[in-house]
């Protein structure tokens, strides 16, 4: 029997964690929206925003000369934000990288749920909840996820997964590999093209193309696109 995951927030009380400020930088998709998050977060005690852009250059910049423990990113200001922002955590510049998306994107949870350091929550929840996820982060280390999806998040030999909703096809059918097929060619890439970017034979990029399509229902690119986008896997 699969685990669920359980590496999320567990309440709604601030005052449960009394400890040091949790250090953090924030990318927002534009200014205002840098401003304000910043200044919401700031009410909160334990919580220390070092640094707020819309500018990935100066997030970079930010992360380097900081080392914040957390940064939290807005995954829609464009398709390549998330990649190099993941290396970051990676290589140790910041410990965390929490991902505040607009609203739960499977697609883009799915291909997230791979790397140990990123933690996923939703602006459909309180900023106040964001805050405790936030500090647990920094006090316990353990991911946090967002209360509509941590139902679905399971733990495997291989990792988190996401349970694909009993309510019809979802990305959570899908493999990693199959999502990132599936991202390349709702971005316009052709089976070649997507074949030499992933080192692939172009067979095999046709078989998960075949397969990542019958597990959703889908026949024609353009719907694959149209819930590529609406998923979070493409930013328009």
């Amino acid at each position: 029997m699969h685990q669920v995951a359980h590496q999320y927030v567990k309440g709604t009380s601030i005052e449960s964690y009394p400890t040091a400020a949790a250090r953090v930088v924030l990318l927002g998709a534009t200014p205002l929206d840098s401003e304000l998050l910043s200044r919401a977060l700031n009410e909160y005690q334990h919580v220390d925003i070092q640094a707020a852009t819309n500018e990935l250059n100066a997030c970079l910049a930010y992360c380097q000369s900081l080392r914040p423990e957390v940064l939290v990113v807005d995954p829609n200001t464009s398709n390549e934000v998330v990649s190099p922002l993941l290396r970051l955590a990676e290589t140790g510049v910041i410990e965390h990288l929490l991902v505040l998306d607009d609203r739960v994107r499977q697609g883009r949870l799915a291909a997230l749920l791979e790397h140990r350091q990123v933690s996923y929550v939703t602006r459909q929840s309180s900023v106040e909840v964001l805050a405790l996820c936030l500090q647990q982060l920094t006090q316990t280390g353990r991911r946090v996820f967002d209360p509509a999806v941590r139902g679905r998040i399971r733990r495997k030999s291989r990792g988190l997964t996401l349970e694909h909703s009993a309510n019809g096809p979802s990305l959570g059918m899908l493999t990693s590999r199959e999502v990132e097929v599936m991202t390349l060619l709702a971005q316009g890439f052709s089976v070649r093209r997507c074949a030499e970017k992933l080192q692939l034979a172009e067979s095999t990029i046709d078989n998960h193309k075949s397969r990542l399509m019958k597990k959703l229902d889908i026949h024609k690119i353009v719907e694959l696109t149209h819930l590529a986008i609406r998923e979070g896997l493409v930013v328009v």
